[in-house]
């Protein structure tokens, strides 16, 4: 597959990988403009958010999007899961989910191996990944690098900036070579209502936030960034002229995973707390999280969710 200079070979999911080194680099993620939508070009965020390639049959469905949280790990947006489902994309021989990250000196094409969801209601899902691209071999030994998202445990204040990024959904036909047609869009805008539990009026019950600003289909599960180039949460949903709504990440922290790449560092069964306790992660007032369950369900709450405020604002 090309996308304009970038072309992949796709090759067997990489459970044993031998082209490494890795190294796992957490990185902030900022549009320099307060307000606003435009196209951005697709290495911009370094691989960080991801476009989610429904492979059936004969066709690509470019139709969510995701972010890179943990080493084979990205979070997206249940609802866009659900939707392929309700599709028939995922049911026998409907198709299978891919993952499309884009790097300064290459792509890489990951077979999305599992999903977990936050809670019985959340909007929030956490995809485990393969590396699938054909080997890359690092020159001079040089380790491959891997870009990852800064999340923050927090509930933003309204007046906040905040970017949405994310892909464009698109439908192809898949020849060899061809152009897949991507488009990576950024919109900027202010925090105009805060949910930290949620708005069931909205379809939203996990915590979650308003922004003044627009987004476009296949954006939703895309990355929500504060001020600082923090993850605060994914993209919901949202109308073209706006508002858009976030599902804010923090609730996803404790939620089990089980990550399959690179399988000689990854324990059996894990989460994002334990990974950034680890050092696998990044999660700024990781200590603000709190853990129980309520009727069989693994929760997580926020203390003094009603405080955004970062306590390093920018």
């Amino acid at each position: 597959m090309a996308s304009g200079r970038f072309t992949v070979d796709i090759g067997p999911p990489e459970y044993n990988p031998n082209s490494g080194p890795y190294t796992f680099v957490q990185k902030a993620v900022k549009i320099d403009a307060d307000a606003g939508f435009r196209d951005l070009h697709l290495t911009q965020t370094e691989g960080i958010v991801i476009a989610l390639d429904w492979v059936a049959k004969d066709r690509h469905h470019l139709w969510g999007s995701a972010v890179m949280v943990a080493p084979g790990v990205a979070l997206s947006a249940i609802h866009v899961i659900d939707a392929m489902r309700n599709n028939g994309f995922l049911a026998g021989q409907g198709g299978e989910l891919w993952a499309i990250s884009f790097h300064a000196d290459r792509v890489e094409h990951w077979r999305v191996d599992s999903f977990s969801k936050d809670q019985e209601k959340g909007d929030l899902c956490l995809l485990t990944l393969v590396r699938s691209t054909a080997p890359s071999v690092p020159s001079a030994g040089i380790p491959l690098k891997f870009g990852l998202a800064r999340m923050a445990a927090r509930v933003p204040c309204v007046g906040e900036t905040i970017s949405l990024i994310g892909f464009r959904a698109t439908k192809e036909f898949f020849e060899h070579g061809a152009d897949m047609g991507l488009s990576l869009f950024g919109s900027v805008g202010l925090v105009t209502e805060r949910y930290p539990t949620g708005r069931e009026r909205c379809l939203l019950p996990n915590p979650a936030i308003e922004v003044n600003a627009c987004t476009k289909g296949g954006m939703s599960g895309g990355a929500a960034f504060d001020a600082k180039g923090h993850l605060i949460g994914v993209i919901s949903t949202g109308l073209d002229e706006g508002p858009s709504f976030v599902s804010l990440s923090w609730p996803a922290i404790p939620v089990p995973i089980v990550p399959k790449w690179p399988d000689s560092i990854m324990p059996a069964e894990t989460s994002l707390g334990a990974m950034a306790t680890d050092g696998w992660c990044g999660i700024e007032h990781l200590e603000r999280v709190h853990v129980g369950t309520k009727d069989g369900v693994l929760m997580a709450s926020l203390s003094d969710p009603d405080n955004g405020q970062d306590s390093n604002p920018p």
